[in-house]
């Protein structure tokens, strides 16, 4: 009998703990999974803290968007705390793409007040909001001994102005009539504008990619050019926008297309000399632009010998009524453009070797080019039709420009400390136009003049 009750305690506690863990009609007793988190998204500057001048830009700093959870949208940032007589260059608000980051410039003003601020960057996507914080110390300028002059300083980025591969070009253009200088930002996707007269920065015109600036004949419009398939106009006394031009490009061989308006000379004739770059490499062709129709003409054929391997620099005289053009290779060609795409002089050789410097007089009679050739390099005067006229040796150059009379031409030599102007006296035009050919004695008489 007593087998028999403990049985059917043991029964009963087993029914009890069947109906605990049984009951619900069969229900399964896994739990469903937790739901994925959602998509989201980090901000992060790549630096903790930034010092920057009284009067100065501090160094680039990035701001960086890091996708979360296969976030993919695009974040506006806000930057707050930014003391007074301190601007943020791109200027808040901008966005940034997912996965990628914003290099960030901060000015401030000469009267800023010295000590440490925190600046936070707040990102934002919908409902998502995340910030970033950024410790800036303004220290106290320098102030330049410079009795005569004044400088300014831009924000562009030297490697990009000039990359390598490339040739160089013009990218500042001087307004003498408003006392304006236009420098093209390519790094910023802009134009500066600074005055001349007190070396401060007037104005800002967002052009992507801006990569040269030329003023016209009149003296109204300075043109831009790019490296985006567009041209711009900016008015010289509204300094806006006053036309954007598409352009659409050339393509001579099959699958290759030329499309970028990197340099722009603007000519007396209304007509501009493009350099018309290809998206994907530095090789580029001469063309002819027509503003007022937006029309292309091509002229690699008017010298095929000089660009058999694309256009190297270029050089405008200064009453814009002529253009100095030099292969893109170590051909040594040269040849001279009127202001309608006409040639007037060469294809003129130089020899084996490269020109990666050139410089035309106000009217075009003198031209110079820097000549490199197995390792030696020398600074070769010109006349109007190419013949040689001097020569001066030289290990490095980085500039060159002729006097406004033309009767000087100044070379910038000398890459380490203590940079070096180097003139050099041309002699007399009157004297050139009798003897016809200048002699390296004529042209460069006496030593040269450094200072």
């Amino acid at each position: 009998m007593g087998r028999l009750r403990r049985c059917a305690v043991t029964l009963s506690l087993g029914l009890l703990l069947l109906a605990q863990f049984g009951c619900g009609g069969g229900s399964s007793s896994i739990q469903p999974p937790p739901p994925p988190p959602q998509p989201n998204f980090s901000l992060g500057f790549s630096s903790n803290s930034v010092n920057v001048q009284q009067g100065a830009t501090s160094p680039a700093v990035n701001l960086s968007v890091n996708p979360l959870n296969g976030f993919t949208g695009t974040v506006q940032v806000t930057l707050t705390g930014l003391p007074a007589g301190v601007v943020s260059s791109p200027p808040s608000p901008f966005s940034i793409v997912t996965g990628s980051s914003t290099p960030i410039l901060f000015s401030a003003a000469s009267n800023a007040s010295t000590g440490n601020s925190t600046i936070m960057a707040e990102g934002t996507s919908g409902s998502l909001a995340h910030p970033a914080n950024l410790g800036l110390t303004i220290q106290t300028g320098v102030v330049a001994n410079l009795p005569r002059t004044a400088y300014a300083r831009t924000d562009s980025n030297p490697a990009m102005d000039d990359p390598a591969g490339e040739p160089r070009h013009r990218r500042i253009a001087y307004d003498p009539a408003h006392q304006l200088v236009f420098v093209a930002n390519r790094a910023m996707n802009r134009v500066e504008i600074f005055s001349s007269a007190n070396a401060t920065r007037v104005a800002q015109v967002s052009i992507p990619g801006a990569s040269s600036a030329d003023l016209s004949a009149d003296g109204t419009t300075v043109w831009i050019g790019s490296v985006t398939e567009q041209a711009a106009a900016i008015d010289t006394s509204s300094l806006q926008i006053k036309a954007r031009y598409e352009i659409t490009g050339l393509q001579p061989l099959p699958n290759t297309l030329f499309d970028r308006p990197e340099e722009l000379l603007a000519l007396s004739s209304g007509k501009l000399m493009m350099r018309l770059r290809q998206s994907q490499t530095g090789q580029s062709l001469l063309a002819l632009w027509a503003p007022s129709a937006n029309t292309l003409t091509n002229l690699t054929a008017t010298e095929p010998q000089l660009f058999q391997n694309g256009l190297g620099v270029m050089a405008r005289s200064g009453d814009q009524s002529k253009v100095l053009v030099a292969a893109g290779d170590a051909s040594g060609e040269l040849a001279v453009y009127d202001a309608n795409g006409n040639v007037l002089a060469g294809p003129h050789g130089l020899g084996t070797g490269t020109v990666p410097l050139a410089a035309a007089n106000t009217d075009g009679t003198r031209y110079a080019a820097v000549f490199v050739s197995n390792g030696s390099s020398r600074v070769l005067l010109l006349d109007g039709s190419l013949n040689p006229a001097g020569s001066y040796a030289t290990s490095a150059v980085n500039g060159l420009a002729f006097s406004r009379d033309g009767q000087i031409l100044y070379v910038s030599e000398n890459a380490a400390a203590p940079p070096v102007i180097t003139a050099l006296i041309c002699g007399s035009r009157e004297g050139a136009r009798k003897s016809k050919t200048w002699t390296p004695r004529t042209c460069f008489s006496g030593l040269p003049t450094e200072a």
